[in-house]
């Protein structure tokens, strides 16, 4: 008995010595004052009571416990907590899908509607012809009642997040549909007005939207000059920071992979042209849509010649902020051209896990995963939110920031809803949380005035939030 007592001894330092070394990656972690340990206290409490009564169901189908989540303590916490910057966020996506309902509403003259498909079309556009407008719906509905038969054209049910099959193509659809509502100059810079101020509400001093050029269009739904589109952003921060003086907007012009090299070499010369005349609003370039249609080797000779030219023509902040790694397929490799790319930040990086090899690249090149964990989940890739890859790797030390990528599509509040999720999955506190904000400044790609301003803002909004728990 006695070797076997020894034995369990012995088992038990190993065990110490091996938790205390995993500790050893999570030195950079922000260490907290005794003001901030006592909301840490408030926010673990309030996630082990909320943990506590919901079922496991929960991990694999959140919204069906939405009541119970946005009446929770946790969620309060969350809220309005000061969330620095938004790295990844389609911003057509943004937008609470009541926005456009009400837009809608507002404006029905200007929008056809098909109810068989659930699409909406601007009623210049040819596809539109036929169709009916919601005119007499908008005069004999109350709000409510309005809203209750029109809202789904621009957001997913529950039942469309656990359609695996069809999930995607729902997805195009509600997207559509809100291209439709804010496509013409004058609506996108309204819905711009109200999103910029819905994300400051919401505790985002910054925000980096993904951007299409040609998105806006006049009336007959003609390109206007890309000049003219960029000047929409900068006319709506600008009334925006009237209220709200700390707001700032941040443009990561986005294209689509499956671009012939040619049109994309185009689109990224449109697009650096626009950083030379907007140098503050315009930070970076990315590629998207479905990974596994087309690699991102493909498309690294176009990337490597603008890399080059950068360098050569001393333009700063302007960085390829790519989508990499968002893929359940085995012999998706994009990860490993993002990397040895060079790219500051990386979105989604949802399978780093097959790529172990890239672990220590990925820290000493200093590299900050852009995770959206409720995309991640609601598109299919990890069923149980507990599950997902990132929080082992997130145990190695490599940098994170939390995004939120399509709340609009999803019904969701953007970031509360993912901080929940991953503090309930893992049991984040306080310390992880303000990390997750740290890392989102330190990466926010911008020029040193902004940055230094972003991080001033975010730092008197964070001890006055700390002050209203003492």
């Amino acid at each position: 008995m006695e070797a076997l007592t020894d034995l369990v001894k012995e088992h038990a330092e190993l065990k110490r010595a091996v938790l205390k070394e995993a500790l050893g990656y999570l030195v950079n972690h922000p260490v907290l004052d005794d003001r901030e340990r006592k909301v840490d206290e408030l926010l673990v409490k309030a996630g082990n009571e909320l943990r506590a009564k919901l079922p496991t169901e929960f991990f694999s189908n959140p919204l069906k416990f939405r009541q119970e989540i946005e009446s929770s303590e946790l969620f309060k916490m969350l809220l309005k907590i000061p969330k620095g910057s938004l790295h990844h966020v389609h911003f057509d996506a943004f937008g609470h899908h009541s926005y456009f309902v009400k837009y809608l509403k507002a404006h029905p003259e200007k929008y056809r509607l098909d109810p068989k498909e659930c699409k909406v079309f601007y009623y210049k556009d040819p596809a539109a012809e036929g169709l009916s407008d919601a005119a007499e719906d908008a005069k004999i509905l109350n709000d409510e009642e309005f809203y209750a038969k029109y809202h789904e054209y621009f957001v997913m049910n529950n039942f469309d997040l656990h359609d695996a099959k069809n999930v995607w193509e729902k997805f195009d659809l509600k997207i559509w549909n809100r291209l439709a509502i804010i496509q013409i100059k004058d609506s996108y810079l309204d819905y711009l007005k109200y999103a910029f101020a819905y994300a400051f509400e919401h505790g985002f001093h910054n925000v980096q939207g993904r951007l299409f050029l040609n998105f806006a269009k006049d009336a007959e739904m003609k390109d206007i000059p890309l000049e003219e589109e960029m000047q929409i952003y900068l006319d709506a921060q600008e009334e925006v920071q009237k209220k709200y003086p700390e707001f700032l907007f941040s443009g990561v012009i986005q294209s689509l992979r499956f671009w012939s090299n040619d049109k994309m070499k185009e689109y990224l010369g449109q697009a650096y042209a626009l950083k030379k005349k907007f140098p503050k609003l315009i930070i970076g370039f990315d590629a998207v849509a479905e990974e596994d249609n087309r690699k991102l080797s493909d498309l690294l000779e176009v990337f490597l010649e603008y890399k080059k030219a950068i360098k050569d023509d001393g333009i700063q902040h302007f960085e390829f902020l790519l989508h990499a790694g968002e893929s359940l397929e085995v012999d998706n490799d994009n990860l490993v051209d993002a990397v040895l790319f060079g790219c500051p930040r990386i979105g989604h990086a949802y399978n780093l896990y097959r790529h172990p090899i890239l672990f220590d690249k990925v820290k000493q090149q200093k590299i900050c995963i852009e995770w959206s964990p409720l995309s991640n989940q609601f598109l299919r890739y990890v069923k149980d939110l507990r599950n997902h890859p990132h929080f082992g790797i997130y145990n190695t030390g490599i940098k994170f920031s939390i995004s939120s990528d399509d709340p609009g599509v999803f019904g969701v509040d953007p970031l509360a809803w993912d901080l929940v999720s991953i503090i309930l999955a893992n049991k984040f506190n306080l310390q992880d949380v303000k990390g997750f904000f740290l890392n989102s400044i330190e990466y926010s790609c911008l020029d040193k005035d902004q940055h230094d301003s972003l991080r001033n803002n975010w730092f008197k909004a964070w001890h006055k939030y700390i002050d209203t728990f003492q």
